[in-house]
């Protein structure tokens, strides 16, 4: 995940930390496997909440905003992302309600999102690294069109 050019092998773990490009790029890695074949992506706001150390794993939940219907089988996806660091999200959040909130736009600082979790997700706390607002372009067949996204 990190490049000897950006990572220097004189520190030690704790203090090494892996820079925001690629945390972003991690989480929507992570993320785009449920998203099937993006055909085009845009981001439209990212922001990074917490550090990644070079030794952390990153995983990532999506929530949907929106979907709209595109010409020649395509559709728009409007959706939010948050990357999770140390976490396995399919095993440890199985049945935790994560709170809409996190993917609101009101959240913009690592204190808002930390009072947050500490009230309504405790499990998450300082777990959260990014959140990503993107689009995507992604084709559809026309047997999935009368089918939920996820």
């Amino acid at each position: 995940m990190t490049h000897p050019l950006i990572f220097s092998s004189n520190l030690r773990n704790q203090e090494a930390i892996v820079p925001g490009p690629l945390v972003i790029a991690l989480t929507l890695s992570a993320a785009s496997r449920e998203m099937y074949e993006i055909l085009h992506e845009t981001i439209d706001k990212s922001r990074i909440f917490q550090r990644v150390g070079p030794l952390d794993t990153v995983g990532a939940v999506s929530y949907i905003k929106n979907v709209q219907p595109l010409q020649n089988d395509l559709e728009e996806v409007t959706l939010s992302t948050i990357g999770i660091k140390n976490c396995a999200v399919r095993t440890d959040l199985k049945g935790v309600p994560i709170p809409l909130a996190l993917f609101s736009d009101d959240l913009k600082e690592r204190k808002e999102v930390s009072e947050l979790l500490k009230k309504e997700c405790p499990i998450l706390e300082n777990k959260i690294v990014c959140k990503v607002d993107r689009r995507i372009v992604r084709s559809v067949s026309r047997e999935s069109l009368s089918q939920p996204l996820l």
